[in-house]
């Protein structure tokens, strides 16, 4: 059985997914942002799957060298089905 924090997962466009799959991609995450009051920074989760999305990804924000895998992500789309392939510890 998973522990209790493994039901996180973070959405991210399925090509992305598979770029850092492949080592082709580094993704830095941060906490918070400019308009953020709180200095309290806080790590609750060891770690998170990876939930690929299809809907929002775009080709014009792509490598060229990606675009192939992003027309391959968009056919292999089962609405009934979501594949998660990547887990991430923090």
């Amino acid at each position: 059985m998973l522990p209790s924090w493994s039901a996180l997962a973070l959405k991210e466009w399925a090509v992305t997914i598979f770029a850092l799959e492949q080592g082709s991609q580094m993704i830095l995450f941060r906490k918070g942002g400019i308009n953020e009051t709180s200095k309290n920074f806080q790590l609750f989760d060891e770690g998170f799957f990876l939930y690929p999305t299809y809907e929002h990804q775009a080709a014009e924000l792509l490598k060229p060298e990606f675009l192939s895998k992003l027309e391959e992500t968009l056919n292999d789309e089962d609405p009934d089905l979501v594949t998660i392939s990547s887990f991430t510890e923090v």
